[in-house]
């Protein structure tokens, strides 16, 4: 969890705070403020739960000089490096649901948006390389993909607010919630809408072929297309699921 040069935390990254020494467990606490925390881990991870809860819910910590001895046990020590440090980066990812989902989520359906809108204009020639159909497939695969991990963060974000894991000042993350609830269903409608009347298009294409072996280009790329829109709209209908679930 620590890069030797600085000693930079990984837990001071994703929760943006000036802790010193992140991973400290000698702690000092008022009982009943540490209690409102819930806090529930069971392993190593528990000394980091206690400072990431007390950032999130942007209590008062205070950092106090101590000194280090050498250690005088006659035992090993009882950390396992790999399955401890596991743990502890599963903790760190799972409460921090920008670093897990939002921002791969955004890197990949951007790149699959980029890839799937370019390559449906016309394909990409790079000296004898030549990006067409597969690689306009993969960029719809990509897109559709990135959308799923950007509702799983939707979907942490608000079942960790219900059961009093997470704060409810996230703005980012409110922002989208409320994006989805009062306009994805509309949104989704009208993906399905596009997507219906796409595939349509492509079904009557082929018959004009009788059906018979597809050796037009653009014939796929409007399959490949309309294809993810309609998906995409079937993605975006999950938020009656999500207004239900605020309720």
């Amino acid at each position: 969890v620590y890069r030797k040069s600085g000693i930079i935390c990984i837990g001071k990254i994703f929760y943006k705070t000036d802790i010193s020494d992140f991973h400290c467990g000698l702690r000092a606490f008022q009982k009943e403020r540490i209690m409102e925390l819930g806090l529930c881990t069971t392993g190593m991870e528990f000394a980091s739960e206690m400072v990431v809860k007390a950032v999130m819910f942007r209590l008062k910590i205070t950092e106090v000089p101590c000194k280090l001895y050498p250690d005088g046990r006659d035992h090993p020590p009882h950390l396992r490096s790999i399955p401890d440090g596991w743990r502890h980066l599963k903790f760190l990812l799972i409460y921090s649901p920008q670093w897990l989902f939002v921002y791969p989520g955004l890197m990949i359906s951007l790149i699959g948006l980029i890839l799937l809108v370019t390559l449906y204009i016309h394909p990409i020639r790079i000296g004898k390389i030549q990006f067409e159909i597969i690689t306009m497939f993969y960029g719809a695969m990509a897109l559709v993909l990135g959308i799923q991990i950007l509702q799983f963060a939707i979907y942490t974000d608000v079942y960790g607010r219900k059961i009093g894991q997470f704060p409810s000042e996230r703005k980012l993350l409110r922002d989208v919630e409320h994006f989805m609830q009062s306009k994805g269903a509309l949104l989704g409608s009208f993906l399905i809408g596009v997507g219906i009347i796409g595939v349509a298009a492509t079904f009557y294409l082929w018959l004009q072929l009788d059906f018979g072996p597809i050796t037009e280009n653009n014939i796929f790329r409007m399959a490949i297309l309309f294809g993810t829109l309609l998906i995409l709209g079937c993605e975006f209908l999950t938020s009656f699921f999500l207004l239900m679930f605020c309720k």
